[in-house]
């Protein structure tokens, strides 16, 4: 059963609204463009491995979707975390082209597609540690053990990998898709006595839940890109042209000549990306480009969005479920 469902990250929707409201000609922009294009070759490896998670029984496993918990120092967040009451596996999911070599003496992933070579670190270590932190953070909750696996999972199908010599040992823990299930097989036969009660896990996965701490992104200051750089304005949702015209009351697009009376929504979601999860009436009007005080109001309450403080100093949190 999914508990924690795959929605897009928010370093991505991030992302791709930078991208939509700085200049063409930015000097950043192609270094932007290139790091979607990682993340975006991340999501699709995982939303890949949907097609493999059904066929696990769904009264018996737990399935966890970008579950980030905080550690003793630092949070940790794994790619896909599942529960059963014999063993708990972590996931960590690669969709990366080309020639792919594990090197475990320099813990680097090398990747060669075309002439490039790109250095990423090692996977295997990342999900180890992932689970050094997991037990502490279970350890401390008085959790009794219980047998975590790890795996590194190649989604793309196209890849050619490689161990280096002395990374023999990586074979068993890097897969390919297509494998999953074969190996979840082989870990069921590996771990047959059940350590948990189905309540125990019921517990455990409410506690988990309550415990997600979801990333805190800042792209402005990650790619050191100053507001004033940042358009202003409604964008089309279809051809994502900014700004969009305010014809009666609807927002009309030049290009595309699409109507639209929402289009402001997801200008807004822009706004809580890029900048902050409160905006104020001001702010809202500066940013979408409308003159009206009373319009703007208007807009904002027609989106029920939970307000604190007075009617002139009010409030609004910009509450959007779309992204993890």
């Amino acid at each position: 059963m999914i508990v924690k469902a795959k929605k897009i990250e928010a370093e991505i929707s991030a992302l791709q609204a930078l991208l939509r409201r700085l200049h063409k000609s930015h000097q950043k922009r192609t270094q932007m463009e290139k790091d979607l294009s990682k993340r975006l070759a991340g999501f699709k490896g995982e939303q890949s491995m949907e097609y493999y998670l059904s066929f696990l029984p769904k009264d018996y496993y737990l399935i966890f979707h970008h579950l980030r918990l905080q550690g003793d120092q630092h949070h940790f967040q794994m790619d896909i975390f599942i529960l059963s009451p014999a063993f708990f596996l972590i996931l960590e999911i690669k969709h990366i082209s080309g020639k792919v070599i594990f090197d475990k003496d320099s813990s680097q992933l090398i990747r060669e597609n075309n002439e490039e070579v790109e250095i990423y670190s090692d996977p295997v270590l990342q999900v180890n540690h992932q689970r050094f932190q997991l037990i502490k953070w279970l350890e401390q909750r008085k959790f009794q053990p219980i047998p975590i696996e790890t795996l590194v999972v190649m989604t793309n199908p196209s890849s050619f990998i490689q161990f280096t010599p002395n990374s023999s040992s990586y074979k068993h823990t890097v897969i390919r898709s297509a494998n999953f299930i074969a190996k979840m097989n082989a870990l069921s036969q590996k771990h047959k006595e059940e350590k948990l009660t189905k309540k125990e896990l019921r517990k455990l996965s409410k506690l988990l839940i309550r415990h997600h701490i979801p990333k805190h992104i800042n792209v402005l200051h990650q790619y050191n890109i100053v507001k004033s750089e940042i358009s202003t304005g409604v964008h089309c949702p279809e051809c994502f042209f900014i700004p969009l015209d305010r014809k009666g009351r609807k927002w009309y697009c030049p290009k595309c000549k699409m109507f639209s009376k929402i289009a402001y929504i997801a200008s807004l979601k822009d706004y809580c990306l890029l900048f902050q999860p409160t905006i104020t009436n001001l702010e809202a009007r500066t940013f979408l480009q409308i003159t009206s005080e009373s319009t703007t109001r208007k807009l904002l309450m027609e989106m029920n969005l939970p307000h604190s403080g007075t009617t002139k100093g009010r409030v609004y949190h910009l509450y959007f479920d779309d992204w993890d």
